[in-house]
């Protein structure tokens, strides 16, 4: 009998932990989906994106790799290629349209096609953490919680960037830091291998990820000592090293702080100090929407969240150092409390001193999120529910904030005039056409301003690789690309030029923007 009762309390709970499991992988979907219906009121399909020129890139990139893999054209600011001739991304790299691309080239893609693949790529992140931290349903209660009220991610599952597989990301990286800090430091030779294969994905998507290659090196440690520590902090310092010397070869030059901080210090140290100093200077203050035109965004207000928990967390280190002195149990509780508190206090501290002195602050939930994502998970994992619980107050107290951030940067995406997207969709694909035989890659190339950057990015056709320019008159060189999008005022420049540009108008778009062929530069079309 008592048998009979324990399997039935144990299927019970088993049901009880699947059915909250499934809610948890999809309430981020639900809440994002509610998020367009309240506060957009347009269907999911009328979604195009545009406002923001980082989604517009991504959603093309994904677009060109899932229908010509590397062989598009190439997607550069002033049309300057990375250094590694293969790779024909901008700034952004090409680990991340590797990954989408694959999935559209087997599942499509279509301008709303992100928000499906997000939802699942943070359902399996969600899914991951759970089972490697071992959550329990009381566990489970909480982490729905933090995800119903962490409006990172509806500001960004919309969209077609790389937050959502960053956010996933870092609940694997909880599940896995969780598991060596309160179950078990022993970890198979292949899950060694796993680790450090997904840590390098991600960490050629985003320098931020190396940050947890040196925790990880000293917590799979046979004995946590100074060496150790010591030893951790050098093959860790010489793995972002190596991440950041790979990166800027497969991304070409651009608008990526760090690659250009570290450009500037390698012309002049004192230069690059000041840089620093200014930028730091400058960022601290807005991070508290002093002097913004945009007041106190969602990001902000998340990075107060973040000073907060670090100053809670110092409080809650220091009282376990003091009792970490003893050798009994209370000692060595506290001793793992001191781990899980250093981690945090490295992860997220060192993570905001990089947005303060590399990033803006209306882009910190871009930046930050992440990483706070990760320490809310850990201490979920850690048991800390009134910590957890405060933070979830918090974090719902900026619903309206978030909400404006959310209509500020959609509304305009939800309401393109659909007849004229597809009618340029169609003139394009009709005046530009991509050539699989092309002599030279930037045979499928446009070439356009920076104004353009927007929906009419993802009306042109796949594989053409998109180069802007800030202006044509600082066009460093004569034009590579093979076509040109432009207003007739934007050309004076290529006229002016010694020899003249030789542009060939061959259709118009709905809006007025002409399409133009640079037959300064030879590509024998397949069809002629």
């Amino acid at each position: 009998m008592n048998e009979s009762m324990q399997q039935s309390t144990g299927k019970s709970n088993f049901i009880k932990r699947l059915a909250l499991l499934s809610v948890a992988a999809f309430i981020p979907g639900f809440v994002t989906l509610l998020f367009v219906g309240l506060f957009i009121h347009r269907p999911l399909q009328a979604y195009i994106p545009s406002s923001w020129n980082d989604a517009v890139s991504y959603w093309h990139y994904i677009k060109s790799f899932s229908s010509v893999g590397f062989m598009n054209g190439y997607y550069t600011l002033n049309e300057i290629p990375a250094l590694f001739s293969a790779v024909h991304y901008d700034v952004h790299g090409p680990l991340f349209q590797m990954m989408y691309g694959s999935l559209a080239h087997f599942f499509g893609w279509q301008p709303y096609s992100a928000i499906f693949y997000n939802i699942v790529i943070l359902a399996a992140g969600i899914v991951i953490f759970s089972q490697l931290a071992a959550l329990n349903i009381r566990q489970l209660l909480f982490l729905i919680a933090v995800l119903s009220v962490f409006w990172v991610i509806p500001l960004y599952l919309v969209s077609p960037n790389q937050e959502p597989v960053h956010l996933a990301a870092a609940l694997v990286f909880a599940g896995v830091f969780g598991r060596l800090m309160f179950i078990s430091r022993r970890i198979p030779a292949w899950g060694h291998a796993l680790f450090w294969l997904f840590l390098l994905y991600l960490s050629l998507m985003r320098f931020s990820w190396c940050l947890l290659a040196i925790p990880y090196l000293i917590l799979t440690s046979a004995r946590i000592s100074k060496w150790s520590i010591l030893r951790s902090v050098i093959i860790g310092g010489a793995y972002t090293y190596g991440v950041m010397t790979i990166f800027r070869y497969i991304a070409a030059p651009g608008l990526n702080s760090i690659v250009g901080l570290m450009d500037t210090l390698s012309r002049s140290v004192w230069e690059g100090v000041q840089t620093i100093a200014l930028r730091f200077m400058a960022d601290f203050v807005l991070t508290f929407g002093i002097g913004s035109p945009e007041g106190l965004r969602f990001g902000n207000w998340q990075a107060c969240i973040y000073i907060a928990l670090l100053t809670i967390l110092l409080v809650i280190g220091l009282g376990a150092r003091r009792m970490a002195r003893t050798h009994s149990t209370v000692g060595e509780k506290a001793r793992t409390t001191l781990i899980e508190v250093s981690f945090h206090w490295y992860q997220l501290g060192v993570m905001l001193l990089l947005s303060w002195l590399l990033y803006i602050p209306n882009g910190y939930e871009r930046v930050l999120g992440a990483h706070l994502l990760l320490s809310l998970a850990l201490l979920i994992a850690a048991r800390r529910e009134r910590l957890v619980l405060g933070l979830s107050i918090a974090l719902a107290i900026a619903v309206p904030r978030a909400a404006l951030d959310f209509v500020h940067d959609y509304n305009a995406d939800f309401n393109i005039n659909m007849d004229q997207f597809q009618a340029a969709s169609e003139t394009l694909a009709q005046y530009m056409p991509y050539q699989v035989d092309a002599p030279s890659s930037w045979c499928n190339t446009v070439l356009l301003q920076l104004e353009h950057y927007d929906w009419h990015v993802i009306a042109i056709p796949a594989g053409i690789g998109v180069s802007f320019a800030w202006s044509f008159d600082k066009l460093p060189h004569q034009p590579r690309s093979r076509y040109v999008l432009a207003t007739e005022s934007e050309l004076e420049p290529f006229r002016k030029a010694q020899p003249p540009v030789q542009l060939l108008w061959t259709g118009q778009l709905p809006d007025g923007l002409g399409i133009y062929v640079n037959e300064s530069i030879e590509c024998q079309h397949s069809t002629e």
